[in-house]
């Protein structure tokens, strides 16, 4: 790996989102085959589902499938080796003075990347059992108890985690409002909403009623949880962005709120499909094109609200070319965010009630591809300069 051992004092949380962002592109690439290859009797595709396609594709499509494949496969690799570095770092990072400095700073929030890169985590090894365990879809049914009770476990340490800080914080005072002119506090709703979307998918894909009220039940809770903390951590933040203006750093955090979007929006689709294939509650097509428009109206704000400043203060290109931090991983989030957004767009939004868009797909999927193939490219030099 290019990054550096032992860094000890030197040492950030913030290196958990260069983790976080290879596994949110995994899931990126992987949208490719859950859309555009046919996967019957299994809401997603596995490997099985894969083989039988590959046996009839022609070869155009076969140079579709092998790419999405490996390269998802490459990035969930990649996630998983990235979050054992930090791991050990991490263990070296709490024996030094620099971790008890942190933990009393505004910085302590940094800390909520692990729960947010490990229910990343979480996700990107199922998506990667799906691709290379040949029955997998067979036995999925009974994956999803021992899913659910591994996220309701990191969402307990999430919750915990959060409940530290803030309880530190508001007894004992020390937390500098005027400093907080950042949004890196809304890494704990991100990570509320990364396992509110892990318990969407067994409610949205078991057949079994018990399993699917669970689910739905601590998605929600998890949903609202996520949702209130964003208000309040981002209101608590403008305040001092207005009053403070932003240093060139912590300006590449602005646009986290497109990755929180994208995970909440697809927990509401999931659970508004639980609610149309189990429990017969017609979901009108145009009802969820209108909610993903809407969805990435959201996301454009904050584009436009972070883009603005980073462009102004040049922090952009230094990220993109000679002068990337830890922190600047967290503008691979919000890209990915917006991808995934736009293929859900197309694919559950669009297509449903414009059939004749089909006609183009071809030449929006070329040009998604060509904007992660250049998000990939970026994410390299970033790990490459650290």
């Amino acid at each position: 790996m290019p990054l550096k051992n032992k860094l000890a004092e030197d040492y950030t949380p913030l290196y958990l989102l260069a983790s976080l962002g290879a596994g949110g592109m995994a899931v990126a690439f992987y949208l490719h085959l859950m859309f555009l290859t046919p996967h019957p009797g299994v809401p997603v595709p596995t490997w099985d589902t894969l083989k039988a396609f590959w046996e009839i594709a022609g070869s155009w499509e076969r140079i579709g499938v092998a790419p999405a494949w490996s390269t998802t496969l490459s990035l969930v690799l990649l996630h998983f080796a990235l979050l054992v570095w930090n791991t050990h770092e991490y263990r070296a990072f709490k024996r030094t003075k620099a971790y008890g400095t942190l933990v009393r700073s505004n910085a302590t929030f940094q800390r909520m990347a692990w729960p947010l890169s490990l229910a990343m985590g979480m996700n990107a090894g199922f998506v990667a059992a799906l691709l290379i365990i040949p029955g997998f879809g067979s036995v999925i049914e009974y994956i999803f108890p021992w899913a659910i009770a591994a996220f309701l476990v990191l969402g307990i340490f999430a919750l915990g985690m959060q409940a530290s800080i803030l309880g530190q914080q508001l007894t004992q005072g020390g937390f500098q409002c005027e400093k907080n002119n950042n949004l890196g506090m809304m890494m704990s709703p991100f990570a509320l909403a990364m396992i509110a979307v892990g318990f969407s998918g067994p409610a949205a894909m078991s057949g079994s009623k018990p399993t699917i009220l669970v689910a739905a039940a601590l998605c929600v809770t998890f949903f609202v949880m996520a949702v209130l903390s964003s208000l309040v951590y981002l209101l608590t933040a403008m305040r001092a962005i207005f009053a403070q203006g932003v240093n060139q750093d912590s300006s590449q955090t602005l646009m986290v709120g497109v990755p929180i979007a994208t995970v909440l929006g697809i927990a509401a689709y999931r659970l508004a499909m639980m609610l149309n294939h189990h429990f017969d509650v017609a979901i009108p097509p145009a009802f969820l094109f209108l909610g993903f428009v809407a969805l990435m109206a959201v996301q454009l704000m904050f584009i436009l609200f972070g883009a603005s400043i980073l462009l102004r203060n040049e922090m952009l290109k230094k990220a993109l070319s000679s002068g990337p931090t830890p922190l600047s991983f967290a503008l691979v989030c919000p890209g990915v965010g917006f991808i995934v957004t736009f293929q859900f767009f197309v694919h559950r939004g669009l297509l449903p009630i414009l059939p004749d868009a089909a006609a183009v797909l071809p030449t929006i999927t070329g040009l998604v591809v060509l904007a992660q193939i250049g998000l990939v490219a970026a994410y390299g030099n970033m790990l490459k300069r650290l």
